[in-house]
């Protein structure tokens, strides 16, 4: 996938959202962007605000709301030497431990390393970024 068609897909949250979970759905809000997560019978709700925006090398954003873990997110993208295919490095923040030492979120009712791995499975297999 080329650096700015995966800028594009990490800006745009309403197609990210799906890609991390078939419950989540997301809304852009002005520099941010409305989160939902529905897994009856709970439902989590937070939004999203862009820290950093600078066009196919970085996106970055933080969560805030009530009902969910705080974290960060840093998304930077370069364009590999073949031109068509973007080298693409995450960096999650966390600031929530279990009492058993564990990374947790209670949205996604996992160890967190897991469901970021699994994030970025789903984009993958979707063909939403190559490996």
């Amino acid at each position: 996938m080329a650096v700015h068609a995966a800028y594009e897909l990490f800006r745009d949250h309403s197609r990210l959202a799906p890609l991390t979970s078939p419950h989540a759905r997301a809304e852009i809000r002005g520099k941010g962007a409305h989160w939902t997560v529905d897994r009856p019978p709970d439902r989590a709700e937070w939004l999203v605000t862009f820290t950093a925006d600078i066009p196919t090398r970085l996106l970055a954003w933080r969560t805030v709301g009530l009902q969910v873990v705080p974290a960060r997110w840093e998304v930077w993208l370069s364009e590999t030497v073949k031109g068509n295919e973007t080298d693409v490095r995450l960096f999650v923040e966390w600031t929530v431990r279990a009492a058993d030492g564990s990374l947790t979120d209670p949205v996604w009712g996992s160890d967190l390393a897991d469901g970021v791995d699994g994030m970025v499975d789903a984009l993958l297999r979707s063909g939403g970024i190559d490996g």
